[in-house]
């Protein structure tokens, strides 16, 4: 049961590293597009959704693991990477939401920019 749970979590985050075009892929991957995008925006226009689902996926099993975290029989390895490693993945999610998927247009910079 924990390995088909492990690879369906790898599966569901190899599809947010695609569809968020968070690395390169190889021409032979990627397909075709009808156009081309014309912006960072039109390039990822389901990051900010599949970042907000794996989200709610992490709360929900940081939850899970939580109730069984706190009994005194359940407080092993397992159950505290259950608990902390969720919290660490939703934190990263909150920080891609805030930070990562901003377009280079859009962040202000101070390079390039004189002080007196």
């Amino acid at each position: 049961m924990a390995r088909t749970d492990a690879f369906g979590l790898l599966t569901l985050a190899a599809l947010l590293i695609v569809l968020c075009d968070a690395v390169p892929l190889p021409a032979a991957l990627v397909g075709s597009a009808a156009t081309a995008p014309s912006s960072d925006r039109a390039k990822k226009p389901y990051a900010r959704a599949m970042i907000l689902l794996t989200m709610f996926h992490h709360v929900t099993t940081g939850i899970g693991s939580f109730t069984h975290w706190i009994a005194a029989s359940h407080r092993t390895v397992a159950m505290d990477i259950g608990v902390f490693g969720n919290v660490g993945l939703t934190l990263l999610g909150v920080a891609a939401l805030m930070y990562g998927l901003e377009s280079e247009g859009s962040k202000s910079s101070a390079a390039g920019r004189k002080t007196r």
